[in-house]
């Protein structure tokens, strides 16, 4: 069985090449259009039984001065259960490893935070890694 496998909405693996493990898999990368005079954004939702063990950050150059981030997750109840330990920077790919990592268990919100306004326009993406057992 070559190729993609479709897990649902928002998934891909692939059989070709290494297999780390057999029930790894990653969401797709999601975009979001990062504006001015919006700090707030909602990134992707993710409806998933797993544990979260990497998260990558793309951060694009905006125009404001020294621009950062916050990412956070929360479950079905609104409650975080990630949260960046300080803000990213912006024009940077941020690889986040999770230690311990974070179990993700039905429906999750992924909500990137500018800590002020962006001063231009740019697109921020998130790829969230997951493995089951």
């Amino acid at each position: 069985m070559a190729g993609t496998r479709v897990l649902g909405d928002g998934w891909e693996t692939t059989d070709e090449g290494l297999h780390l493990h057999d029930k790894l898999a990653k969401t797709k990368r999601t975009t979001v259009a990062i504006v001015t005079g919006t700090l707030i954004y909602t990134v992707q939702t993710i409806k998933v039984n797993a544990n979260a063990i990497r998260i990558l950050l793309e951060m694009p150059a905006l125009a404001g001065d020294a621009v950062t981030a916050d990412l956070k997750i929360t479950n079905s109840d609104g409650v975080p259960v990630f949260e960046t330990s300080s803000a990213v920077g912006e024009n940077d790919t941020h690889i986040l490893p999770l230690d311990p990592v974070v179990p993700l268990v039905g429906t999750n919100t992924v909500i990137l935070t500018l800590t002020k306004d962006s001063g231009g326009s740019g697109e921020a993406a998130v790829t969230i890694y997951v493995e089951g057992k």
